[in-house]
């Protein structure tokens, strides 16, 4: 009986997720699953290649995906994202490291009906930066400009991976004139999880990542931006990357210098 009440739940959770992705974190209509079937590739310019169909769905990857990970590639450079997808990515979950996620891309089909096209992964976990809360004496406390300093810290979800099928980079998507590649649509996806999970799962105040050189100016340009000076994070195999975060509430810190 627990068993089944658990599986229900889970079941129940699952589908209150799917429903919000839909209708709050994709944006009203944003994926609308009826339109017209078109060429999947849209050369619309030199410089881009256009996706006609974005239908994303994100789902926690399980055993029953295995064999349609196997169409993901990372792209040269980026081999060891194919290697934690297919080989690490059980033990890395099973330690407590973090959860791992599938981005899909649902098409339909008069004839064969649904098919789905792995676009994206990403991995989550939790995490805190810590900080320095600094104020300086009063000059009648201290006359040698001492400070008072407290370490806090900001709780964060932690994006450890985030990585995109080749066939997906450098490939764009337009929705109501906005026209954005599809990374960086999988990345609000991702987001707009986020703000749904620290209001109804788990309390954090910001989104944290450490990003290869590569991604660094895609990061910057979809609202991530670096550490505040009193903002140190823990160090990690990942600490010769560049840290990042996105504050997703508001975050009240004291740092004064003079």
């Amino acid at each position: 009986n627990r068993l089944i009440k658990y599986l229900l739940f889970v079941g129940a959770i699952k589908r209150s997720l799917k429903k919000y992705l839909i209708m709050e974190s994709l944006q009203k209509n944003l994926w609308n699953l009826a339109r017209k079937r078109g060429d999947y590739l849209l050369e619309k310019n030199s410089r881009h290649q256009y996706i006609n169909e974005f239908n994303p769905d994100i789902t926690v990857l399980d055993t029953d995906y295995r064999e349609d990970l196997t169409d993901f590639d990372a792209g040269i450079g980026n081999e060891n994202f194919n290697v934690f997808l297919k080989k690490d990515v059980d033990e890395y979950r099973n330690e407590g490291n973090g959860v791992t996620y599938i981005i899909w891309n649902i098409t339909y089909d008069e004839i064969i009906g649904e098919t789905k096209d792995i676009v994206a992964y990403f991995t989550l976990a939790a995490n805190a930066i810590p900080d320095i809360d600094r104020i300086k004496y009063e000059k009648e406390t201290s006359e040698s400009g001492e400070y008072d300093e407290e370490n806090w810290g900001v709780p964060v979800l932690e994006i450890r991976m985030f990585a995109v099928n080749d066939k997906y980079q450098d490939v764009f998507y337009t929705y109501e004139e906005r026209e954005l590649p599809v990374a960086a649509w999988c990345l609000l996806a991702i987001v707009n999880y986020a703000n749904y999970m620290l209001n109804f799962v788990l309390g954090f105040k910001a989104l944290f990542l450490h990003s290869v050189p590569d991604a660094e100016l895609f990061y910057l340009k979809n609202g991530f931006q670096d550490m505040r000076i009193n903002m140190q994070p823990f160090a990690n195999v990942d600490s010769d990357m560049r840290p990042m975060w996105l504050p997703l509430k508001d975050i009240h810190m004291n740092y004064e210098t003079e």
